[in-house]
């Protein structure tokens, strides 16, 4: 789990711990128990600062929900395939096909060794992201890196159809020239 998403859930139960709590003490009444817990203006040192809490600790609670909830309704979500529709027809591409369709690409490249392809399909775009080494005696890796990049995304682009440059793009990372032989265990 990302680090950040440990931060805001830990700072939200920490919000809502003693919200929960006060709700609980002040009706106590309706659950009959055998012993009856004190209220809480009546605890020492907090208790002439838990109504002031009380009102900001609601209102953050109250913010932070909406932006939740806002976040999760608007959030686009990752697709398995793509619909193109056109006067002439429909088509629909899934995220399969277009790692397949990369990599037999990438296998045309004698550069590129070890490459994995992972494909993000958004509602109208497409993301390919390709990792890999390259061999030891490539000096020009930038401009190949390069002339790939654009390779793949026009010849996408010219299979599926697509006229908007913004709906393809290529990334390529993680490509070295040195072999790792670290081995982790000394």
């Amino acid at each position: 789990m990302y680090r950040y998403k440990k931060v805001l859930i830990l700072i939200s139960i920490l919000l809502l711990i003693p919200l929960l709590f006060t709700n609980v003490i002040q009706n106590q009444y309706l659950a009959n128990f055998s012993f009856e817990l004190i209220k809480m203006e009546n605890y020492p040192f907090v208790g002439s600062y838990i109504p002031f809490y009380l009102f900001w600790g609601s209102i953050l609670v109250i913010i932070f929900l909406i932006i939740l909830f806002f976040f999760i309704l608007l959030y686009p979500r990752n697709k398995t395939e793509i619909y193109f529709s056109k006067s002439k027809g429909s088509l629909s591409i899934k995220k399969n096909a277009v790692e397949q369709f990369v990599s037999t690409i990438l296998t045309q490249e004698p550069w590129l060794k070890n490459s994995k392809v992972s494909v993000t399909m958004k509602k109208n775009r497409i993301k390919i992201f390709i990792s890999g080494s390259c061999s030891n005696n490539e000096t020009n890796l930038l401009d190949k890196i390069n002339e790939l990049s654009l390779r793949i995304k026009q010849e996408l682009s010219i299979f599926l159809g697509i006229t908007d440059s913004k709906q393809v793009s290529v990334e390529i990372k993680q490509v070295s020239n040195k072999k790792a032989n670290n081995s982790r265990v000394i």
